[in-house]
């Protein structure tokens, strides 16, 4: 790759190995063979005597190879820039015979491996400096005196390792006097002059076409190059231009061959030159995949490093890996018209396609690891999206692209919701109905399907009061354009029944759930996945009210017959799995609970990964189990782990994580730690009453457990006072016979009597 300091190594080998072991070093332009001749007779008017005749430049290079051949002593040719060996292809003429040479060779292509015989470890491939390296030459050059190792770290991962970019960034840093956190924001506003700076006293220089005077390089020119070297070697056309500009609004990683044998199925949904002219090429006259003539793509832009790797995976497919720096300099080659444009939209297109693959039941369903590729995918979309939104072309696109690119975006937010990435997600969604209404109106079918995934992004991020809003709006309009027993108004109705739920309103929530449970038995039948979803609330609604009983037999019946109609491993299986886990925990059946539960997250760890919300859940009720358990060690260290995750997944105040904080500051106190235990209680109390208010049935918990502890320490004035307002608020939440309104009742009245 260019600008990696291929001719820095060779310079410094040289500069060291200058008398001992070399007697002669020699060093030759090969940019072509005309420079090579050129070379070659420069050096013969060094090295020829005066009887020596050389009439022609014939009888020069004859000279130098023979006078060479001979020599006794040690002797170094070095072959600098030999970057065509497509149209140079008999450089091997120039290189001297004889015993007592060595000849070296830097190149950006691929293929002058064939010029080592057999030992491999002649060829040496440059991919980056290691940190240390890397470090160093940052801080030299930018003079950073004050400075964050991890934004160093951040800085040389970002431009690759690249000792050009590395360069050239720190002298940009150090003219500007910027520290690296405040580099970051010209970065991504000022790429292109940051990467096309070209310091005159740098060591990157090149003769560039005809030019006799030397230029200094930027990593951007050092790219141009290679690419022009691709139009002059492909007599194809643009397929090998085109196919390179859509890799670079992917993931600059883990591209997989598979996007593209979508092609197909992407190119009769709009115009577009690119995709037919890439269709044409890439499929058989048959209509098939054609992975000989892809691979052959690939190996000619890998060749001239334009890729930055390529391997076939367990499936046979080829997977493709740009430099991050190499990507930033296509999409800017690409420029923000009409080439850039279409490819956002073909690319946006093929990562919707791939995923919508994979849908089934309102779930995408995939191994692990193709769920965390896609991921990578989907978010280089939003990014795209974010871009392409500062372009003017976005302001001229046609109602019917536009439309065709909010679908696909549609699905991102989607599938970045049921992976648990719920702020991307709203951003997304958000954008998406903004321009739905504007495009299709406020009413239109789509809409209102964009409207009910926002509402469930809310109610999965613990914003149950926009949840709610946006669910009864979407509601009421789909009651008013679909029907009242439309399957899409029922799904905004289960949604609001969740919401109410969440908000502790069990008499509507129960109302609701039963309305929309009646009409799609009816309307759907009693095993149709909706229809399973509306016994699963329900079950949910029996256990909030303390019907451990009634739960758990609902939660069965939804089990068997979600493992016979779904699959075992499907999430919405899971999903009730865990809840009779959480079932079992209220009626102390911790064996079992502790059985289901360690099945339920291994079966979650490897469908949705450690870190997705839903195998979060599992690991705290396992935290519970162990709490109840007297196992408080495990406890507590697991307990831990799940805060600091769900901190960083879901945010320091989402519901999910004060219900961790909550276990913690449990297990403190059954260690009998009170200080800690009343310092975490009273942090999750105050921010339940906050975000969730006096008498959500969480903040309750909190309260009840600060009495607890306020008790234990001596301090039984305010744990009364605590208690009592607890009990009264139960009784007018909950309900005077609901378990836990029974449990703080019983402890206040003893607390009384001890009085």
């Amino acid at each position: 790759m260019g600008g990696q300091g291929k001719s820095q190594v060779a310079l410094e080998y040289c500069r060291r190995s200058k008398n001992k072991p070399y007697s002669a070093i020699i060093w030759i332009n090969a940019e072509s063979e005309e420079s090579v001749r050129a070379s070659f007779a420069v050096i013969s008017e060094r090295i020829k005597t005066v009887s020596d005749v050389l009439p022609d430049t014939a009888a020069r290079i004859a000279f130098v190879l023979h006078r060479l051949g001979k020599w006794g002593e040690p002797w170094l040719m070095v072959f600098d820039n030999y970057d065509d060996p497509v149209s140079f292809y008999n450089v091997r003429d120039y290189m001297p015979e004889g015993q007592h040479g060595h000849v070296l060779v830097t190149s950006r292509h691929m293929d002058t491996n064939e010029l080592v015989d057999d030992d491999e470890h002649n060829f040496i491939e440059l991919v980056g400096l290691d940190i240390v390296a890397a470090s160093k030459l940052l801080l030299h050059h930018s003079r950073i005196q004050d400075r964050d190792e991890s934004e160093v770290k951040k800085a040389l991962e970002r431009l690759g390792y690249h000792a050009l970019a590395i360069t050239q960034a720190a002298i940009y840093i150090k003219k500007r006097r910027l520290s690296l956190s405040e580099f970051w924001s010209h970065f991504e506003q000022r790429k292109r002059v940051i990467l096309e700076t070209t310091p005159q006293l740098s060591q990157y220089r090149r003769k560039l076409g005809q030019n006799e005077k030397e230029t200094a390089l930027s990593v951007f020119t050092t790219w141009e190059l290679s690419f022009q070297q691709l139009e002059s070697q492909t007599s194809r056309g643009a397929v090998e231009a085109t196919l390179l500009t859509l890799l670079a609004f992917f993931n600059h990683i883990d591209i997989s061959e598979a996007f593209f044998m979508l092609l197909d199925r992407c190119h009769h949904s709009g115009k577009s030159d690119q995709l037919a002219s890439l269709s044409k090429a890439l499929y058989t006259a048959q209509a098939q995949w054609d992975q000989h003539r892809f691979q052959d793509i690939l190996i000619t832009l890998h060749g001239l490093s334009l890729i930055q790797s390529w391997e076939k995976d367990s499936n046979l497919l080829c997977c493709i890996s740009l430099h991050p720096l190499v990507q930033d300099w296509i999409r800017l080659r690409a420029g923000h018209g009409n080439d850039y444009e279409e490819s956002v939209l073909i690319v946006a297109k093929l990562v919707k396609e791939a995923i919508a693959r994979c849908w089934h039941d309102v779930h995408f369903v995939m191994p692990l690891n193709d769920r965390q590729t896609y991921l990578l995918h989907v978010r280089a979309q939003e990014g795209n999206l974010r871009e392409w939104l500062d372009t003017e072309s976005c302001q001229s696109i046609d109602d019917q692209a536009l439309l065709e690119y909010v679908n696909c975006q549609d699905w991102f937010g989607f599938f970045l919701l049921t992976s648990g990435i719920f702020a991307l997600a709203e951003r997304i969604q958000l954008w998406v109905i903004e321009t739905r209404k504007r495009v299709q109106g406020q009413e239109h079918p789509d809409t209102l399907i964009s409207m009910n995934n926002l509402a469930s992004t809310y109610l999965d991020q613990g914003q149950w009061k926009e949840a709610e809003e946006l669910g009864m709006q979407t509601m009421e309009m789909r009651k008013r354009v679909l029907g009242q027993e439309h399957p899409h108004t029922l799904i905004s109705m289960n949604n609001l029944v969740s919401t109410y739920m969440n908000q502790g309103r069990w008499k509507e929530a129960e109302e609701l759930g039963m309305q929309t449970m009646e009409t799609r038995k009816r309307v759907l039948g009693q095993e149709h996945p909706d229809m399973l979803r509306s016994m699963n609330i329900l079950a949910l609604m029996y256990m909030n009210q303390g019907w451990w009983k009634e739960a758990e037999e609902l939660g069965m019946q939804t089990i068997e017959i979600r493992k016979r109609v779904l699959g075992q491993e499907h999430p919405d299986t899971l999903t009730s799995i865990n809840n009779l886990v959480v079932n079992c925990l209220h009626q102390g059946q911790w064996k079992k609970a502790e059985e289901l539960g360690m099945q339920t997250i291994e079966i979650r760890k490897r469908v949705l990964g450690q870190e997705h919300p839903d195998t979060l859940t599992s690991i705290n009720n396992l935290v519970v189990n162990c709490l109840h358990q007297g196992q408080w060690k495990k406890a507590e260290e697991l307990g831990m782990q799940t805060i600091e995750t769900r901190k960083r997944v879901l945010g320091q105040e989402h519901p999910d994580t004060l219900t961790s904080m909550n276990i913690l500051a449990s297990t403190y106190m059954n260690q009998g730690r009170w200080k800690e235990a009343e310092e975490l209680g009273m942090q999750t109390m105050e921010t339940r009453k906050r975000l969730l208010g006096q008498e959500h049935p969480d903040t309750l918990i909190s309260m009840h457990n600060l009495a607890r502890i306020w008790k234990h320490q001596g301090h039984s004035s305010k744990a009364l006072v605590l208690m009592a307002e607890v009990v009264q608020l139960s009784k007018n939440v909950k309900g005077e016979n609901h378990p836990e309104t029974e449990t703080s009742a019983k402890m206040l009245e003893e607390w009384q009597a001890q009085k």
